[in-house]
């Protein structure tokens, strides 16, 4: 599933990135094993708590930026995908387990995943001259980006054009 994925992304993403296709690249590519720094989430969504991951890229910007909170029934995976400051992306996944996690057996059985990816500061979204844009989805990128104006790690952020 993932490669094919992988493969539709690659396949029409210089039509849709700002960026010739490279975000998507990345979007697509798995995460380094271990992260440059690991930060504790301050404001914590469950019990379980969570953490932000970051990931440099080799010339030390940061590439990937994920915040996981961790669930008994499931995590949220919330991850910035930076290829420069006009073109980045926001993917929010949400993994749910078989059974509670501390039940000895219980795996990961479904993943749904929104992206939305920004050029240029703007929600990257169908030309309105053919298809009515969704205001709803436009309000979630907007949401799901602030998650990286946390305390914690607004430092770590990039400078990306809002």
């Amino acid at each position: 599933m993932r490669l094919l994925l992988a493969l539709l992304l690659l396949a029409t993403a210089p039509a849709f990135a700002c960026d010739g296709g490279r975000l998507f690249e990345m979007m697509a590519a798995q995460l380094p094993a271990e992260p440059t720094l690991s930060v504790d989430v301050a404001d914590v969504q469950s019990v379980e708590g969570g953490v932000w991951d970051i990931y440099r890229a080799a010339g030390g910007a940061i590439a990937n930026l994920v915040r996981t909170d961790f669930g008994e029934g499931g995590r949220l995976e919330t991850r910035l995908v930076v290829s420069s400051p006009a073109a980045y992306a926001v993917t929010v996944t949400q993994f749910i387990y078989s059974a509670p996690l501390h039940i000895s057996g219980s795996i990961t059985i479904r993943e749904e995943k929104d992206i939305y990816v920004f050029c240029d500061g703007k929600v990257l979204l169908p030309d309105p001259a053919e298809l009515d844009p969704d205001s709803a989805y436009a309000a979630k990128a907007f949401r799901a980006l602030a998650t990286f104006d946390a305390a914690e790690i607004k430092t770590q952020v990039p400078a990306l054009e809002r």
